[in-house]
């Protein structure tokens, strides 16, 4: 399902912390090139953008938020993808690879071996 702009324009999402998710909001929201019902190059460097940015924000969650959960970030396993569409697999992997250290991978089994099979 592919969202016109005016229906994008007009959700309301509810996520929390709003720091992680606003600024992907604002860049989807800004850019009007890129067809995003179709798949294509220019589309899939939109998402390792947004990809970017997420990492960004994740790397920017305070030690502190883990600690008085019991847990360091390390032991948490980040990865982002769609719910449908083009590039799901591919945003998959990607982000594991991008938004977690090397430790964690190992921790969760993900050797050069595995991190294509989901």
């Amino acid at each position: 399902m592919c969202l016109e702009r005016s229906e994008r324009n007009g959700y309301k999402n509810a996520l929390h912390p709003d720091f992680l998710y606003q600024p992907l909001v604002d860049i989807v929201d800004s850019v009007e090139e890129i067809d995003f019902c179709e798949p294509s190059d220019e589309k899939w460097d939109f998402a390792k953008s947004l990809l970017s940015v997420l990492e960004k924000s994740i790397k920017e969650i305070p030690d502190e938020i883990f600690q008085r959960n019991g847990f360091r970030k390390e032991e948490v396993l980040f990865f982002a993808t769609m719910a449908s569409g083009d590039y799901m697999e591919e945003m998959l992997e990607t982000s594991v690879k991008m938004f977690n250290a090397e430790e964690t991978l190992r921790a969760y089994g993900f050797t050069e071996e595995k991190q294509n099979v989901y």
